[in-house]
């Protein structure tokens, strides 16, 4: 297949011209993805911008133009120069920020404010419209219908914290930056201590719901032990929510942080803000277990602007079903927990057969997984100083999916939940 890639750039458009059988013209032809991007990027850069930080609230990138939004016959892959935009215009102008104080591309610190690119679909020219606004607190209407067991979409943040509300035990919160209540709960018992997490990247949405029904279970353990922190990041998922209306099937990056720009986890310097939750957390439980529930793209992660894969995120570009990462401090081992845990996972028919279509589509485009397979299911084990002595990050393709394939993502998050407490429980990291 002709794919001119670098890592400048990937032309969408290629125009060939013969005359006769003589090559004429043989070159890339501009299209209008292309220049939007280009002239909204442009103007990012050309902006004085302030010395302090934050630059702004939030900085609003519109793009009205024509496209292609075509679902394929395989599993959640889509065509979308749409979703596309939208991942180019937010990455290209972090990177840009980044760059301009100094920072490298992995930076997860930078607050900086809110980017929110906002693509339309329209006919005839294109338009593009780039400023600074402050943010409105715009919270969607609560759905009394919607039970977390059955949810095929993910939940607005009101929604979130109406639920936690309900929950047993010791509640404790902090207010996000846009004026969010992050809660979470506290239940004591004689058991070693857990500390669960969700919604720490908030377009990665299945792990709060995963936290929201292992909740309901927890306490049939006698003497159960732990705190819940379901929703991390409530400003990121009112982004996210406000996205998902026009997009529902789109990754939405630009949901993925803060509101102030920056992933909360890398915070290491008060004021902590959201993150304060999740180190109360923390404190209160003295865990040896943090349970961090995460996901990741379902279909194919484009950036044609940036050499078609996502700069910095190759890794992801392409799901390879559900995995899981084990951090542990140097020394630790954990290995027993982890294959008991995978064992018990893999048990479920529905998660296998996901999983083995998931890697044979790695194995067709990719090649080998990279990282071993425990039990059918991939694991990364990682030796570093993190918070506490373990934590297991769990890693479910959920961005951009809904329906059935949403409820397989947090029925997964929550069976975890469940079994990594009861192994832990039973001393499997002693």
């Amino acid at each position: 297949m002709f794919a001119p890639n670098d890592d400048t750039g990937s032309p969408c458009d290629w125009l060939r011209v013969w005359h006769g059988d003589a090559l004429a013209g043989d070159a890339p032809l501009r299209t209008e993805f292309e220049i939007a991007c280009d002239a909204a990027l442009k103007a990012i850069r050309r902006h004085e911008w302030p010395a302090t930080l934050p630059l702004f609230d939030t900085l609003k990138i519109g793009v009205a133009t024509t496209g292609i939004e075509r679902r394929l016959p395989f599993g959640e892959e889509t065509i979308s120069t749409f979703e596309a935009l939208h991942e180019g215009l937010y990455y290209g102008a972090l990177e840009f920020f980044k760059a301009r104080a100094g920072l490298p591309d992995a930076d997860r610190t930078l607050q900086l404010g809110q980017i929110v690119p906002e693509i339309s679909a329209s006919k005839g020219d294109t338009h593009i419209c780039v400023r600074l606004a402050r943010h409105r607190r715009v919270d969607a209407p609560v759905d009394g219908t919607l039970a977390p067991d059955t949810a095929v979409r993910s939940l607005a943040p009101v929604e979130v914290e109406l639920a936690v509300a309900a929950l047993p035990g010791e509640q404790f919160s902090v207010t996000s930056f846009q004026g969010r209540k992050v809660a979470g709960v506290h239940v004591r018992g004689a058991l070693p201590d857990l500390v669960v997490t969700a919604g720490q990247h908030a377009n990665e949405s299945s792990g709060v719901i995963g936290v929201l029904r292992a909740a309901g279970h927890l306490n049939k353990h006698r003497d159960a032990h732990y705190a819940l922190v379901p929703l991390e990041n409530p400003d990121g998922a009112a982004l996210h929510h406000y996205l998902q209306a026009a997009h529902p099937t789109h990754m939405a990056h630009a949901a993925r942080y803060t509101a102030l720009g920056d992933d909360l986890e890398a915070r290491t310097q008060p004021p902590f803000g959201e993150k304060a939750v999740r180190l109360e957390a923390i404190v209160r439980t003295d865990a040896r277990l943090h349970l961090s529930l995460h996901g990741y793209p379902a279909h194919e992660w484009t950036r044609p602007r940036a050499g078609y894969v996502p700069r910095g995120s190759e890794l992801w570009t392409v799901p390879k079903g559900f995995f899981l990462i084990l951090r542990r401090h140097p020394g630790y081992d954990g290995m027993r927990f982890l294959a008991a845990l995978t064992e018990e996972l893999q048990s479920s028919t529905e998660l296998a057969e996901f999983n083995a279509r998931q890697q044979k589509m790695w194995h067709a485009h990719v090649g080998d997984l990279p990282y071993e397979c425990i039990n059918g299911i991939p694991c990364l084990v990682m030796d570093e100083r993190f918070t506490v002595p373990f934590t297991l990050v769990t890693e479910f393709p959920d961005e951009t999916v809904r329906g059935a394939a949403f409820q397989l993502a947090h029925t997964t998050q929550m069976r975890t939940v469940l079994a990594a407490a009861r192994l832990y429980w039973k001393g499997f990291l002693a």
